[in-house]
């Protein structure tokens, strides 16, 4: 049998009895003695007891997708080396993973967030294999041990895409201009800018003897791609950590070159997966490395607790902050050059009790702008937003949390504007996009230049349009509001749950009740939902249950649409993300209402009156559509 590339073959059955197995995320699992029965609690309180037939090591099972040795041993990749054989059973996220020997033969074993699907695991020094099924009311099974002929797997990637890449050689491909995607059954993918590109097609029939599938890829990160995907081929990440943790546990010690490697490599690591923060925690005797890919964090490397000091003195140094201060908490920013393009980070440090935890937030600066109709709002709500933004004077204001896509939108509605024929200068915190013909401001608190001294400044600009990062003090949101009544066009942001909550909110900042109302043109509330991956994407039919929950929104909804994990999508049945909004007008009626006092239930009820679409139905809209899950919609919307 095959499993994600690797051939493997079964070599005996073994039954394994589960005590007991419950579906969940596990905070913690601690076993000392055979036959001892261990309580595991996830994140809702409830509990699953699970016997382990042998010395359990201190297994420790974290709010993630994995374990770790507690000794530090051969911690690499969500997977944990096993030092005596043993059976026993645990549970995450719909997802269990069966051990057993009955031999002394050591058993590697690990779990992976894979939903009610089998992943490989592949451990250091061992040799014996497997990853299994389980579903959410098993009491026990048969599973199979297979020991596999290739020995490395760096993750749970599809191997095409490099195979791809090994068959055409670089040069090649700058040569003609096409990227290697996919080899699959000895059929190359291709990508391309120019429809009309024959020379490539040509190239790839010489090589590979047969015609390619041709896709047309974006220009501009066209070229970001190919030396991408080249470097990391002949640069492998997960390779060269795992050579340097190998050697760190030898010796046990980290030497400055292996700390400045390690940081380099989980920097590297962050860019290639397109994250948006890194997060560096300290345990009792291991360092964690998770990053937040669409949304979710994902966990990547366990590293010796040995190396974790040195990691987060690098980050210091390279943030410009005190490396002899761990008491307090601090923050600073650096930039980073990677293949010729420049990223800035921005560095927190947090003391906890069992050192720093580090976060750095990954910022490309020149990153690519989606136009406004690709974001994932609804026709409609397109062209309000495109209306708005032709507008001579008001403020507009984006709501939502951090990372909830605020900025992205703000800058893609931007390009509405003609930057020829209206000065637009922004104050930001920090600037995520550059701008032609936008004359961009970033806060430097340091010197005391924020958004109010900014805003106050502004307006000796003769600007059309000024962009306020962020309304977060009394002074900046009442700048924001004099600015637009002023005959000025303000975008801004601010942090609240929906768009009826960001009014009170504006509020309780003491701006003029009169002056708010008069001047407000649209309060735009957003979040994110993952996509389902378009390569392991299926049906299923509904519950009641779930059917009822369509119903409550208006939706109508016979099946549902999930991803059943791939290679292409990491196993977590999901890729990218898309924006789901809800906009509120500011016409007479809402502004009547807001300067009479009226409750929120009130504002909320004229505003749905006049067509406006809440964020869970917008959510229930694109899962009925296929192009996000329900489980997703509630876990964003609540």
């Amino acid at each position: 049998k095959t499993i994600d590339g690797v051939v493997c073959e079964p070599i005996e059955r073994l039954y394994v009895d589960v005590p007991s197995l419950y579906v969940g995320t596990v905070i913690e699992a601690l076993g000392t003695r055979r036959g001892e029965l261990v309580t595991m609690k996830n994140g809702n309180g409830d509990t699953v007891e699970l016997e382990f037939l042998i010395p359990a090591r201190g297994l420790i099972g974290y709010r993630s997708q994995f374990l770790t040795d507690t000794r530090g041993n051969g911690i690499i990749n969500n997977v944990f080396e096993c030092y005596e054989p043993f059976k026993g059973a645990i549970a995450m996220r719909g997802v269990g993973s069966l051990v057993a020997s009955e031999s002394g033969t050591a058993v590697a074993y690990g779990l992976y967030n894979v939903q009610d699907r089998g992943s490989l695991f592949i451990g250091p020094g061992t040799e014996v294999y497997e990853g299994m099924i389980v579903g959410e009311n098993a009491r026990s099974m048969d599973i199979t041990v297979n020991v596999c002929k290739k020995k490395h797997l760096t993750n749970t990637r599809s191997s095409g895409a490099d195979d791809a890449l090994r068959l055409i050689p670089k040069e090649i491909a700058e040569k003609e201009e096409f990227i290697p995607i996919e080899l699959d059954e000895g059929l190359l993918s291709i990508g391309v800018t120019n429809p009309s590109n024959i020379t490539a097609v040509d190239r790839v029939v010489n090589i590979t003897k047969n015609y390619p599938r041709v896709f047309l890829v974006d220009p501009d990160s066209f070229r970001d791609s190919l030396e991408t995907s080249y470097f990391f081929l002949e640069n492998p990440i997960q390779e060269r950590m795992e050579e340097i943790v190998k050697e760190v546990v030898r010796t046990g010690m980290a030497t400055g070159q292996q700390i400045a490697s390690m940081t380099e490599l989980i920097i590297m690591e962050g860019i290639r997966e397109k994250a948006t923060d890194i997060h560096i925690n300290p345990f009792l005797d291991v360092s964690t490395v998770f990053y937040r890919i669409d949304g979710v964090l994902q966990h990547r490397f366990s590293l010796p607790k040995v190396a974790h000091g040195g990691i987060v003195s690098r980050t210091k140094i390279m943030s410009q902050i005190d490396i002899a201060e761990t008491r307090l908490p601090q923050d600073g920013s650096f930039s980073f050059t990677f293949l010729d393009k420049s990223y800035d980070i921005r560095a927190s440090t947090v003391p906890t009790i069992y050192g720093e935890n580090v976060v750095m937030r990954i910022l490309a600066g020149t990153g690519y702008l989606l136009s406004i109709d690709k974001l994932g709002f609804e026709a409609k709500g397109t062209e309000k937003i495109r209306l708005l933004f032709q507008k001579p004077y008001g403020i507009v204001l984006i709501a939502g949390p951090t990372g909830s896509g605020k900025t992205t939108t703000l800058y893609s509605a931007l390009r509405e504007v003609n930057l020829l024929e209206r000065n637009v200068i922004t104050v930001e915190d920090p600037v995520e996009y550059k701008l032609s013909f936008v004359r961009q401001t970033q806060v430097n608190e340091k010197v005391g230049y924020d958004f109010a001294l900014a805003g106050r400044n502004f307006m000796r600009q003769d600007p059309d349009v000024m962009l306020l990062g962020e309304v977060r003090d009394e002074e900046t949101a009442r700048i924001a509001i004099r600015a637009s009544i002023t005959g000025h066009l303000v975008l801004s942001t601010l942090h609240t749950n929906d768009a009826v909550t960001s009014i009170p909110r504006l509020l309780d900042l003491k701006v003029d009740r009169f002056l708010l109302s008069t001047s407000l043109l649209a309060i735009i509330a957003q979040r994110l939902l993952r996509k389902i991956c378009r390569f392991c994407k299926v049906e299923y039919s509904l519950t009641e249950e779930e059917r009822a929950q369509f119903q409550e929104y208006g939706v109508s909804a016979e099946k549902g649409f999930r991803g059943q994990g791939c290679a292409k999508c990491g196993n977590t049945g999901y890729s990218g993300r898309t924006a789901i909004g809800e906009i509120l007008i500011v016409d007479d009626e809402m502004r009547e209402l807001i300067f009479s006092e009226a409750p929120i239930t009130a504002m909320r009820a004229a505003a749905l009156n006049k067509g406006m679409i809440l964020l869970r139905e917008d959510g229930f809209r694109k899962a009925s559509e296929g192009v996000t899950t329900l489980e997703e919609v509630i876990r964003v919307t609540g």
